[in-house]
């Protein structure tokens, strides 16, 4: 019964600042860094990172990049700081292109203070060799291209090998401006997943088994007054009954100059999915990671429509409803070598109801008013709404039909943006 205040946001500053030099040859060099500053004893970041794209003067050969450095002031810590390195050369002219590089992050590199990054502590190693055809001497292709390329992949610390992919596509677009694509990719020695144990120190990983993923692509005229994107995708492993499959569908209606609609509709399917599991009531040994097989069905239906009310003023509104449904059948204990062993664990309640099958639902709804009211100068006004529900397993209509149970969460966003002409203002004052 008791009430008590904790303070989880404080007063901040984010700031970000660009500085960009255009050199010969269409070259160019940048400059950024971006700053939070929290009041108080709260931890304060500040990321500077140099990014480049520099070519020769034929413009046949480029090396691009950018190098990265993030420090966190982390209150009885210190500083942490991390790095991150892209850098990639090669020909980029002619039918016939190519291009090595690599990619590494340091295991403390953080910039999720004001940036996003799903996971450091990666290194790549990868080579591309590309063909484009952009005039063919045919009545009906209007271009078509490959690209074959190869990755080499490890963590940064400890210097562990995860993995080798390979990735080949195929493009092909008509002069009906009807385009069609292919993709074959594979994981020929599967590959060790650190990140799915949970270890701060990486000392275990998730054996994932060979792969290979098929895929292609569909997309009509988009000058007609109606269109239609199809992807899919089916992925099988070297493992029984162990397969992945996704199809979307999204037709596109262009209903006057003012109006234009774009329903969507996705689903997607991991069958004998393995990922980890965080046990309930259950004695575990001191280095035990429990892995569960499971079953994932995902929807992810949407519609988004763009009104222009004039040449300066549009509405644009989006409304989606994301559903994932998590069914477990096994449950193991995880290996020094990376497999999955038999465990007792269950992943039943005292009433031997299951535990770990669950319902994930969000629901969104985005709506931005668009006004530019000065050449390059907008006023923009955005409001979003999020339901938020995580349930018992259950059917998908049932999850719709419960969407008032939901967590709600709104929030409205005014920005107005005024380009500066620096000449114009320039001569003013002269």
């Amino acid at each position: 019964g008791n009430t008590q205040r904790t303070l989880i946001n404080p007063l901040t500053n984010y700031n970000v600042f660009v500085v960009e030099q255009a050199l010969k040859n269409n070259s160019k060099i940048g400059f950024v860094n971006t700053n939070v500053l929290r009041v108080g004893e709260f931890t304060d970041a500040n990321v500077t990172g140099l990014d480049w794209n520099l070519r020769n003067n034929t413009q046949n050969y480029a090396f691009n990049g950018k190098a990265v450095a993030s420090q966190r002031f982390i209150k009885d810590a210190g500083i942490d700081v991390g790095y991150q390195l892209n850098a990639a050369a090669g020909k980029i002219s002619g039918e016939w292109t190519y291009n090595a590089g690599t990619t590494i992050e340091t295991d403390n590199f953080n910039p999720n203070d004001l940036g996003f990054l799903f996971s450091p502590n990666e290194m790549n190693f990868f080579g591309e060799l590309n063909y484009n055809k952009y005039k063919p001497k045919n009545d009906v292709i209007a271009t078509y291209g490959f690209t074959n390329s190869i990755s080499y992949e490890s963590l940064y610390a400890p210097n562990e090998f995860t993995g080798i992919f390979t990735n080949n596509r195929f493009f092909l677009r008509l002069k009906s401006f009807n385009a069609f694509g292919a993709w074959l990719r594979t994981a020929p020695l599967g590959y060790r997943d650190y990140f799915e144990p949970r270890t701060e120190d990486f000392s275990q990983y998730l054996q994932r088994p060979r792969s290979a993923q098929v895929g292609g692509f569909i997309s009509s005229d988009y000058r007609k007054p109606v269109a239609i994107d199809i992807r899919t995708n089916f992925r099988k492993y070297d493992l029984q009954d162990k397969f992945d499959f996704n199809i979307n569908v999204a037709p596109r209606f262009r209903l006057s100059s003012q109006v234009f609609i774009v329903p969507s509709v996705s689903y997607s399917i991991q069958e004998v999915d393995r990922g980890f599991v965080s046990p309930v009531d259950f004695i575990l040994g001191q280095e035990e990671v429990i892995i569960g097989e499971r079953q994932v069905n995902t929807f992810n239906n949407g519609i988004s429509g763009q009104y222009n009310l004039n040449d300066k003023m549009s509405l644009v509104m989006q409304v989606n409803h994301f559903f994932s449904a998590v069914e477990y059948g096994n449950f193991g204990t995880l290996s020094a070598n990376g497999e999955v062993t038999e465990s007792n664990y269950l992943g039943l309640d005292n009433e031997k109801n299951p535990v770990h099958d669950i319902n994930f639902n969000f629901f969104t709804i985005n709506t931005v008013y668009t006004w530019r009211f000065a050449p390059g100068s907008d006023l923009v006004v955005s409001y979003k709404s999020d339901l938020l529900n995580t349930t018992p397993y259950a059917a998908y209509l049932r999850n719709v039909a419960e969407l008032s149970d939901f967590y709600r969460n709104g929030g409205l966003n005014v920005k107005a943006l005024y380009f500066l002409d620096v000449n114009k203002v320039g001569n003013f004052f002269l």
